[in-house]
């Protein structure tokens, strides 16, 4: 699940209140060492109570990437940015690492079960659904092939499979 085109945002949430639940478990990322041109990051989790530790260690150029051209970064405030958002991804890693799997599959089992008990299925929703996946260019027929199902006959789990779909899309994750 969450490799599958999941939000990351909401990867990295679920396993933090995982992580709030199974106790004693600390996680987090620090800086080692910077110069001007790299710095070297390390993410880690330690469940304390197993003294279960992952650790990830890399290299995040100080470097901004963007269509019209690269530049370096000299804002201390840049700097962390990019950092952080480098971070989430192994401390993500390091969490999934530490925290027994079957414990993340229940969380997101409960997850699926609240979203899925607490779906909008009115006919304006769906109509709502479509439109927004006609604007990305996805056609009914196209949803109906995914689903493997005719609208008519849509229940409120593909409701909620369609939603991430579409999120997916929308943040670059997916593709049509």
């Amino acid at each position: 699940y969450l490799q599958e085109g999941k939000s990351p945002t909401h990867c990295i949430r679920l396993l933090e209140a995982v992580k709030i639940a199974w106790g004693n478990i600390d996680s987090g990322w620090r800086e080692l060492e910077r110069n001007e041109d790299r710095a070297i990051v390390q993410a880690y989790a330690w469940d304390k109570e197993t003294n279960v530790k992952e650790e990830r260690t890399f290299e995040v150029p100080l470097i901004r990437y963007t269509r019209k051209g690269s530049y370096k970064l000299s804002d201390p405030r840049d700097i962390y940015e990019l950092e952080a958002n480098n971070a989430a991804r192994r401390v993500r890693a390091c969490l999934q690492a530490v925290i027994p799997s079957d414990v993340i599959e229940e969380a997101i089992n409960a997850c699926i079960a609240t979203q899925q008990a607490n779906v909008d299925m009115s006919p304006e929703t769906i109509k709502a659904l479509i439109a927004a996946f006609e604007k990305l260019g996805v056609t009914q027929s196209m949803i109906e092939k995914r689903l493997n199902r005719k609208l008519s006959a849509i229940q409120a789990g593909n409701v909620v499979q369609l939603r991430t779909v579409y999120k997916s899309i929308v943040d670059g994750i997916g593709k049509v």
